[in-house]
């Protein structure tokens, strides 16, 4: 290997990785003073505060020292950074250092170390590739050369980093719910539901109707279907009128029309109630947003509901439509988690009952009330709508279910409901999405959901953030002949 003198824009993070994988010639080294060095062991990177490695075993001259080392990329650093004053640096045993660059040979008495021309360039030109690269990935034209074997279990390792991301994001609500795991499953599904443009929004509807509530009207799907659109502000923003009426009407007026609307014997309830409502005749023709007789029963509902509860409504402009198939429509998402909850009562339990990913998927497959067949918008019917298909209900358990169960056992510790959250996972087919596209133009492909969420992973968490030397690809790809 040729040496040659370097002088290049070092990092921290590098020069740390250096050391710990003894990056660089280790034959002839001697501290400033002359004494000579052997690296046993350059000890354990210490993420904390303190000394940059612990643990180290370093035999200067004849003598073996067992402590901590701490590395700069100039000498003066350990004054800039004001070591002599603090005691967590009395232990160390050698000052590494990039460049030396003060006129004492040792540091209060520590023996200095310098490595600056100890470094391959070779290394370091490696290393300045991949931080300026501006590839899909930074390592794009060297990506393949990796054997598959490291590909392999890096990728196990990130599935799992992903499922504890995952995990640590809804430990944030079991906190808040007081491990209520009902009401943190609803929340996840109605987010999840909402991905990628309106989670955020679904989320702030969810936490405005407890579970616990929604329990008491879970046999009557309109009655859920008038609370969730009345809070998301929909059956105000479909028909203004009704909402300036509304306004007007006193406490006592709107608990009789709740209670009309839900105990009369008039035909128009009874028929929307049975569903004999042919809905496709509704506004028929009309490409302007009509109020019908499903939207004027929602609307009286939730005002009933709404004064009963004291609830404060969503504004209904927060939903974003545009650039989105009709099948994903925030009314559309909203109706199936109303069918979702009017068919289970208890979700999270049937979850951890489940066996297969046939059985969830039959779990989370409910088709929305009759109106949502036929309509994608209030008063806009059409023939027939698309629900949405069975890789919809894939990407709900890829980015919902699963690390829900993730959660599940790594809270009650038991590592069965880990291992069938990633067990399911591998069983799911890949995403197919432009990140997962151009993996593949790399010729980096996936076999299941586990490898694509293992990639998605990679790439946001790692190539996008230039993490190069904490991934198994691109620290292979750095050191590959050196190490």
């Amino acid at each position: 290997m040729t040496i040659v003198p370097v002088d290049p824009i070092m990092s921290e993070e590098l020069f740390q990785h250096i050391w710990q994988f003894r990056l660089f010639t280790q034959s002839g080294l001697s501290t400033l003073e002359g004494d000579p060095v052997q690296i046993d062991h350059p000890g354990q990177l210490n993420r904390h505060a303190g000394p940059d490695f612990t643990a180290a075993r370093i035999r200067i001259g004849n003598t073996l020292w067992v402590g901590n080392v701490e590395l700069h990329l100039k000498t003066s650093d350990w004054f800039r950074h004001g070591h002599q004053h603090n005691l967590q640096y009395r232990n160390v045993v050698l000052h590494i250092v990039f460049e030396h660059d003060v006129a004492a040979q040792n540091t209060h008495g520590i023996p200095i170390l310098e490595l600056r021309y100890c470094i391959p360039k070779l290394l370091l030109q490696r290393y300045e590739w991949l931080r300026q690269s501006r590839a899909f990935v930074p390592c794009a034209g060297s990506v393949a050369e990796v054997p598959p074997l490291i590909w392999t279990g890096w990728k196990d390792r990130l599935l799992i980093e992903r499922l504890e991301q995952r995990a640590d994001a809804m430990k944030v609500w079991l906190l808040q719910t007081q491990y209520d795991w009902e009401e943190v499953c609803y929340r996840a599904l109605a987010r999840g539901a909402g991905m990628p443009v309106n989670g955020e929004t679904f989320l702030e509807l969810v936490r405005s109707l407890p579970y616990k509530m929604l329990l008491r009207h879970q046999h009557d799907q309109l009655q859920l279907e008038a609370l969730l659109f009345g809070q998301a502000g929909m059956l105000e923003s479909e028909n203004k009128d009704f909402a300036e009426d509304e306004g007007e009407m006193k406490g006592g007026d709107i608990e009789r029309v709740g209670e009309r609307s839900r105990h009369s014997g008039g035909d128009e309830v009874d028929l929307i109630r049975e569903g004999a409502v042919d809905h496709r005749l509704i506004g028929a023709g009309k490409e302007t947003e009509t109020p019908d007789d499903y939207l004027m029963y929602l609307q009286k509902e939730y005002a009933y509901l709404r004064h009963k509860y004291k609830l404060i409504p969503l504004d209904g402009q927060r939903w974003k439509w545009l650039r989105m198939r009709p099948a994903s429509f925030p009314t559309m998402k909203i109706a199936a988690l109303a069918g979702l909850l009017h068919k289970h009562t208890h979700l999270f339990s049937a979850i951890l009952d489940a066996g297969s990913v046939h059985t969830l998927v039959k779990l989370l497959d409910v088709p929305p009330s009759g109106y949502w067949q036929t309509h994608y918008r209030f008063g806009k019917p059409v023939a027939r709508t698309r629900m949405p298909g069975r890789r919809a209900v894939h990407n709900m358990l890829i980015n919902t279910v699963l690390p829900l169960l993730y959660v599940y056992g790594r809270e009650k510790k038991d590592s069965y409901y880990q291992e069938k959250a990633v067990a399911l996972m591998r069983q799911l087919p890949p995403e197919d999405n432009h990140l997962i596209r151009s993996w593949e133009a790399l010729h980096i492909g996936a076999g299941s959901a586990g490898e694509t969420q293992a990639l998605l992973q990679l790439k946001q968490a790692y190539c996008e953030e230039k993490r190069c030397l904490h991934c198994a690809v691109g620290a292979r790809l750095v050191r590959s002949g050196i190490a």
